[in-house]
């Protein structure tokens, strides 16, 4: 499955081999999305600004396992088989509404919109869980709501951008080329372009005029309203890659580029509102949560130790965490004796920390 494929690539970019062996099994067999084993919960609405998306670039891009519509919050543990979980925005009331797991969650006009993982398809439910119904039998991947369309990668046809309508019906095909990291702007559709050495494309929303922006081979990609965040990268022997740091640059002048990071960058990084959450990856595979505006300015470490993924919405940050018992003090206390990789969620303004290895709607 390419699902599969994917994960374990971005895995082994964050974890060396023998790291990977002090992982939790089912970290290392996870059957699911692309770029998430991280998630998050919110404690405010986890929409773009503009009601005319699903969820944010930087969540979907690291598989679109939460999402919130400023009530409730959807969340997904990609490790683990415990189905979509709704709760409360402070976290109370957990509530399972799907007994399968949903990826690349959307919430658009009071409903949510996922991909199964069973069969990779997308369906479509209330938000209490009821009337879920598969509006398309097409596999599906990196699924985003916007401009009353839902936009996708198409697995049958290899990763090519579709777009249809909220209904399932007049599925088309807007994009020739394969493509990787989709995201969605107001105005327009960037993409990594992997039969182009993974450059930075940018076409209109209806798929024409799309061409090079960044000539520049990247793995990461996010969209905001003004910036493109992405990690480049050089090419080494034997089909290696180096990570060569977090750079932004301006939609309006793609040659007006800044570096945030220096060197890593493969560990992930997101953006809520003004700020831009990221992992000093620069000594490790993994390294504490930074928070700094979005040049880079500012930088705060938000969480100490071998994190990855991060994915925000207001004080709540999920993401992997690997813990090692010589490691941390902050992660002994917590954790004692514990060594392996866990999902958990971390809260900014409590410093409360939860591990969502066991289904949240039992505790």
């Amino acid at each position: 499955m390419e699902l599969i494929n994917e994960i374990d690539a971005l895995m082994y970019s964050v974890y060396p081999k023998g790291a990977i062996y002090k992982m939790c099994k089912k970290i290392m067999l996870c059957k699911i999305v692309i770029f998430t084993t991280v998630l998050f919960l919110t404690g405010c609405n986890l929409q773009s600004s503009s009601m005319n998306f699903g969820n944010t670039n930087g969540n979907l891009n690291n598989g679109g396992c939460l999402v919130s519509n400023g009530t409730y919050v959807f969340v997904v543990n990609p490790t683990q088989e415990y189905g979509i979980t709704r709760m409360n925005l402070d976290g109370t009331d957990p509530t399972q509404v799907s007994s399968s797991n949903g990826y690349w969650m959307n919430l658009y006009k009071n409903q949510l919109y996922y991909i199964q993982d069973t069969d990779q398809c997308i369906y479509r439910m209330n938000l209490d869980g009821s009337s879920c119904t598969k509006i398309s039998t097409t596999k599906a991947s990196h699924m985003m709501l916007a401009h009353d369309m839902i936009f996708f990668l198409n697995v049958e046809d290899d990763f090519s951008i579709y777009r249809m309508k909220l209904d399932g019906t007049k599925a088309t095909k807007i994009s020739e080329e394969r493509a990787e990291r989709m995201n969605i702007t107001d105005t327009h559709i960037y993409y990594l372009n992997p039969q182009d050495r993974f450059y930075i494309y940018k076409m209109n929303l209806d798929g024409t005029n799309s061409h090079c922006i960044l000539e520049q081979s990247c793995r990461l990609l996010v969209a905001t309203t003004d910036y493109l965040f992405f990690t480049p990268y050089e090419e080494l022997d034997k089909g290696s890659i180096k990570p060569t740091g977090i750079h932004r640059i301006t939609l309006t002048n793609p040659q007006e580029e800044i570096t945030l990071q220096n060197e890593g960058g493969m560990s992930g990084f997101s953006v809520e509102g003004d700020e831009f959450y990221y992992i000093d990856d620069t000594q490790s595979y993994a390294g504490p949560i930074i928070k700094s505006s979005l040049d880079g300015k500012n930088p705060s470490i938000i969480l100490k130790g071998h994190c990855a993924l991060p994915e925000v919405a207001g004080n709540w940050i999920l993401l992997v965490k690997t813990i090692f018992y010589l490691g941390y003090p902050e992660d002994k206390d917590h954790f004692g004796d514990f060594e392996g990789t866990i999902v958990m969620l971390f809260n900014q303004e409590s410093k409360e920390w939860i591990s969502i290895e066991e289904p949240l709607y039992a505790n």
